[in-house]
């Protein structure tokens, strides 16, 4: 990491993503790298999203021990996975479209996913 300084001009988060491979001893998968070197905004937030989602099942005993400690899916309710007719019996109907809204984001990124994952094979 010493030498990564020495180099004068490097990019923080290339610093920063090499480090925490060193520290974890995995690499991070080419299509996860990729979006984290996008200029795009949504495509690095994504970007940290799944490394986090990858992090907790492949990224060390750090991360699978934050695995184990973050809450488990069937022991916290969630608007994410609300359907139609559950979010049409809130009787708060701003929370109703703020869900579906969110649905919709992750639907979105969602379905961006294989063509993301097509480019990143591409550049490798």
């Amino acid at each position: 990491i010493k030498a990564e300084f020495s180099g004068g001009t490097k990019d923080t988060l290339v610093i920063l993503r090499r480090a925490w491979e060193v520290r974890n001893k995995v690499k991070i998968p080419m299509a996860i790298t990729n979006l984290l070197d996008s200029p795009r905004g949504d495509d690095r937030e994504l970007a940290i999203v799944l490394w986090l989602v990858w992090a907790t099942k492949s990224g060390g005993e750090v991360w699978e021990a934050y695995a184990t400690w973050l809450p488990q899916p069937g022991s916290m309710a969630t608007l994410l996975l609300a359907d139609d007719r559950e979010l049409r019996q809130l009787q708060d109907e701003d929370l109703a479209v703020e869900a579906r809204e969110l649905q919709a984001t992750i639907a979105a990124a969602y379905a961006r996913l294989p063509a993301i994952n097509a480019a990143a094979m591409e550049m490798a």
